[in-house]
C-alpha cells in the first residue's frame, strides 16, 4: 500500500495520524481479505530526522537563554557549539549592557580563543574596539572575518558585519 503519511512541516499544519493507529486501521478494514499487508510510513519518520539539529539548539537556547532567540535577531542559534566559548561571549555581552568595554573586549577574546570560528565574538569584539575608539587597524580584521561569514548570522548582526568591515 503506498501513499505514506503526511509530514507537518510547519506548525500550524494538522499532524498526521498516529502510525499503529493508522495501521490498526487499516488492519481492520482488510482482515477478512487473505494478504499481507505491508506499510511504509513514507516521509513522517525520516522527514523531521534533519530537524533534529534545529530542534535541539531550541531547546539549548531555552535552558540556556531562557528563550529561543528569534532567527532575524542573532542568527537563532548560540553561534557555538562550546559552552565556555558562549559563557564567554555572554558575559561579553553582559559587560557592554555595563558600558564595561574592557571587560567585554576580554570576554570576546576568551570567547575567540575557545572557539575560534565563533563569528559571533569576531563580531562583538570588532564593534567593541570601535566603540571604545581603537585604531581601525586593530579590529578591521576582526570585522571582516566576521562579515566573511556573515550568512551564519542574523540579520541585524550581519547588516552591522558588513558596514564595520567596509
Amino acid at each position: 500500500m503506498g501513499g505514506g503519511l503526511g509530514v507537518p512541516y510547519r506548525l500550524d499544519n494538522d499532524p498526521p495520524p498516529d502510525p499503529a493507529v493508522y495501521g490498526q486501521v487499516i488492519a481492520g478494514a482488510v482482515k477478512h481479505l487473505d494478504l499481507r499487508l505491508v506499510l511504509e510510513p513514507g516521509r513522517l519518520i525520516a522527514a523531521n530526522a534533519g530537524d533534529i539539529n534545529v530542534r535541539f539548539r531550541e531547546l539549548a537556547d531555552s535552558l540556556l537563554l531562557g528563550h529561543v532567540r528569534s532567527p532575524l535577531d542573532s542568527g537563532a542559534v548560540l553561534g557555538t557549539h562550546l559552552l565556555m566559548a558562549w559563557q564567554a561571549y555572554e558575559d561579553g555581552q553582559a559587560a557592554l549592557g555595563k558600558w564595561d568595554l574592557k571587560e567585554a573586549e576580554r570576554n570576546f577574546r576568551a570567547a575567540i580563543q575557545f572557539d575560534p570560528a565563533y563569528i559571533h565574538a569576531y563580531l562583538w569584539l570588532a564593534q567593541t574596539l570601535s566603540w571604545a575608539g581603537e585604531p581601525v587597524a586593530s579590529w578591521r580584521s576582526f570585522a571582516i572575518t566576521s562579515s566573511g561569514a556573515a550568512m551564519r548570522l542574523g540579520f541585524r548582526e550581519r547588516t552591522l558585519a558588513l558596514a564595520l568591515a567596509h
